[in-house]
């Protein structure tokens, strides 16, 4: 394989602007009404929607939304703080500008690498256009030094 060339615009990284809480929902637990409102109506200053993610398997539903709304939604007794829910967070979430075509490989082994070396755990998700590496938001500035010494490039 060759080498990933970091300087590639697609390639470039940037923090997304809010925290995150990672959710687990029991599997036979619906989506409280709540929550759905709760993201629809989560924007980040600038406008734009952010990293909500919902992934459901056969064992667990598993949510990615900003930190206030789940701050929120436990204020308002939505069903995150009943028992077999858990919660992780606050993490910061990098993204890589993408947009990456399905037949690249290797980029979260080379993202995670440094990142690992640096005993930064993280948290990975994907979407069509691009990948997101979540770390825990007190390890952000280990994790871009880590990243820049490795040959990543932040962006802003």
């Amino acid at each position: 394989m060759a080498s990933l060339d970091l300087t590639s615009p697609m390639l470039r990284l940037s923090f997304l602007p809010n925290t995150l809480a990672v959710v687990q929902l029991p599997p036979e637990q619906s989506l409280p009404a709540s929550l759905v409102a709760a993201i629809a109506a989560a924007p980040n200053a600038d406008g734009s929607a952010g990293l909500i993610s919902i992934t459901r398997t056969a064992t667990e539903t598993s949510l990615i939304l900003p930190w206030s709304v789940h701050q929120d939604l436990i204020g308002r007794g939505s069903g995150t703080s009943e028992p077999g829910v858990s919660v992780s967070g606050p993490w910061t979430a990098i993204r890589i500008a993408g947009p990456m075509d399905f037949s690249l490989s290797g980029i979260l082994n080379e993202m995670s690498t440094p990142l690992r070396m640096a005993k930064v755990p993280i948290f990975a998700v994907s979407t069509f256009d691009t990948d997101y590496v979540l770390a825990d938001q007190k390890d952000k500035d280990a994790a871009r030094e880590a990243l820049e010494s490795a040959g990543w490039q932040f962006v802003a």
